[in-house]
């Protein structure tokens, strides 16, 4: 993607984003050739034409991008090991880099965080998506579930997408699936913009960084750091036709920071 490979400062998280509306049949088969034949296989067994073509994508994007992070390295040479609940990480003797990835992706959008030292975990859901918050009592904490039910009826779903991007993101960073419990941990809005978050099982849960955001048109992307000595710097890129290009999509940041919560341009 450019001339010699990116370089990753402590506490810098790189997001990167991949609209899903590049894709036509050229571009498809570009990110295609770098892919593994398992990869391809798995592309073979999608049957619904919308999951096929993230899962390309996704695929260009991890490969493209975290190749040009590594001296010498080409997409399709990368090799990748999952742990038993299919968090992937790069193989050896890549992982020699110390560089850690995560991937999220749903209609129109594939994201995905890089950074190095530490394993981030991101999460992104569409803001038109409908939103089932019957489920809220079963996911979600009862702390959580009043604090849902007490929103005005158009504010509920809103809040609904932002406790869940915010509980996939963690259970993500943390290695674990949903099976973990997203019932297991609380986000505490306070009414004036803050935020806190408490897992019992997690004794740094209140350290935990985390950080969320309105991608325009219409998506809500959120991110989860552990607890580190600096504070979270956060660089966006975007992924276009197999190269970097400049950001053109808008960010609305929602920064959870020592409680505060704060609404500004990224």
């Amino acid at each position: 993607m450019s001339a010699g490979h990116r370089v990753l400062d402590a506490g810098v998280v790189h997001l990167w984003i991949a609209p899903e509306w590049q894709l036509d049949e050229s571009i498809e088969a570009g990110y295609r050739q770098h892919m593994s034949a398992e990869e391809r296989e798995s592309e073979r067994r999608l049957l619904i034409e919308g999951a096929r073509r993230l899962h390309v994508l996704a695929r260009g994007l991890q490969r493209k991008v975290l190749a040009s992070y590594l001296p010498d390295a080409e997409p399709a040479a990368l090799e990748f090991v999952k742990n038993p609940k299919d968090r992937p990480a790069l193989a050896p003797p890549f992982d020699a880099s110390g560089i850690e990835f995560n991937l999220a992706h749903t209609e129109g959008m594939v994201v995905m965080a890089v950074c190095a030292g530490m394993k981030p975990g991101v999460d992104i859901e569409g803001l038109g998506k409908k939103v089932p918050l019957a489920a809220a009592r079963r996911y979600f904490s009862a702390e959580e579930v009043a604090a849902l039910e007490s929103l005005p009826g158009e504010e509920q779903p809103g809040r609904f997408l932002r406790l869940w991007t915010l509980k996939e993101a963690y259970l993500k960073a943390i290695g674990a699936g949903i099976a973990a419990g997203l019932g297991t941990m609380s986000f505490h809005f306070d009414g004036r913009g803050g935020c806190r978050f408490e897992r019992a099982a997690d004794p740094d849960a209140p350290r935990w960084r985390f950080q969320q955001y309105v991608l325009a048109p219409d998506h809500l992307v959120a991110l989860a750091c552990p607890p580190g000595p600096r504070a979270l710097r956060v660089e966006w890129h975007e992924f276009f036709a197999g190269a970097e290009r400049p950001v053109s999509l808008v960010r609305s940041r929602l920064m959870l920071v020592s409680g505060e919560e704060q609404r500004s341009q990224a």
